[in-house]
């Protein structure tokens, strides 16, 4: 392990980072839980199954595409908000909860705000990662973002911050399913089951404020929002 990988490791330690998160439409689990067996950059998908692709993100300012946008413990709800308004036809999303390991694979790149943003906050490396909890950082549009006294460790400065995965996360480090409610949760099973895909380790979890941003005003008040796990039996 190099000195910069221990490092970021020692950096999700020490601030109990216990996640990373990527939003995607549900209908897209059964590749992802299925024939791909995992989560795919844009390049890596059209290089394997150019028929399923379908962008979050069609412009991808960012100029990342052999890479996967993931953000640390909460999503972007506020790209998620932008995302779904797009949206015309499947209406359902889920975020899917990855474990922090991958947080320091090998070629990962860190953005202290939005990816996309200009001039470029993209990163390597141990500096680039620890900005993302600088105590004061500069979003996207300009605007200043200072961390409360009681903020949440866990938490980014600003909200928007990405960690962009190298062009795979296996299906093995996915632990958990977010969605906003316990019947969105029995009907994304349902849909598996009927597919005969199987969860194995994966459980779902019921956390409405992942996709209405309310769990931001609570990580900077130092308070971590509920979440529930669903119990299929």
């Amino acid at each position: 392990m190099t000195k910069e990988i221990e490092l970021i490791k020692q950096e999700v330690n020490n601030r109990r980072i216990s996640r990373l998160c990527h939003f995607t439409q549900s209908r897209k689990l059964p590749h992802i839980l299925g024939d791909l067996q995992g989560i795919y950059s844009i390049d890596s998908l059209e290089s394997l199954r150019p028929d399923i692709v379908d962008k979050n993100d069609p412009l991808r300012l960012d100029g990342q595409p052999n890479h996967i946008c993931c953000s640390v413990e909460f999503p972007n709800s506020y790209f998620f908000r932008q995302a779904a308004s797009r949206e015309k036809i499947f209406k359902d999303w889920v975020v899917l909860i990855i474990k922090p390991e991958i947080i320091w694979k090998v070629e990962n790149k860190y953005s202290y705000r939005n990816a996309a943003s200009r001039p470029t906050p993209i990163g390597s490396g141990y500096q680039a990662f620890a900005k993302i909890f600088a105590p004061s950082v500069t979003g996207s549009a300009g605007m200043t973002f200072t961390r409360t006294n009681v903020q949440l460790a866990s938490c980014p400065t600003d909200v928007q911050a990405e960690v962009l995965v190298k062009e795979v996360i296996p299906k093995q480090d996915i632990l958990q399913i977010a969605v906003t409610t316990e019947e969105q949760a029995n009907e994304e099973k349902n849909r598996l089951d009927i597919l005969k895909i199987k969860l194995e380790h994966i459980s779902f979890i019921i956390a409405p404020h992942m996709f209405d941003g309310s769990w931001v005003n609570l990580i900077k008040a130092g308070k971590y929002p509920r979440e529930k796990i669903v119990d299929f039996s």
